[in-house]
């Protein structure tokens, strides 16, 4: 997929990437306006992290979704701290259960 650029026109109004009537667009228009407007609502990491979360059931993230104590600030404990937390990291993932309940 291309890459959007999400440079404004001018400072009040933003470039939009389709400029013709929605029943025009094509299969190629639609992903184009919608990369432009993750891009541009969430940015590409939050967009990322977002899918993780609610695709992958990913709470942890490399230890971004953990919000308890971090462990000591040397690097080797806080790593082992961290690897501890990550193996018996289990959220309650009621999103995706609710998800997954209305999709059957």
């Amino acid at each position: 997929m291309p890459v959007i650029n999400t440079t404004p026109d001018s400072a009040a109004r933003p470039a939009y990437p389709v400029r013709k009537p929605f029943e025009d667009w094509t299969r190629a228009d639609a992903q184009l306006a919608v990369q432009w407007m993750i891009a541009r609502r969430v940015g590409n990491d939050g967009f990322a992290a977002n899918r993780a979360f609610v695709e992958d059931h990913n709470h942890y993230q490399r230890g971004d979704g953990w919000i308890g104590p971090q462990g000591a600030s040397d690097v080797p404990s806080r790593s082992r701290v961290s690897s501890n937390v990550e193996r018996q990291f289990t959220p309650v993932d009621t999103i995706g259960e609710v998800l997954d309940n209305v999709a059957n």
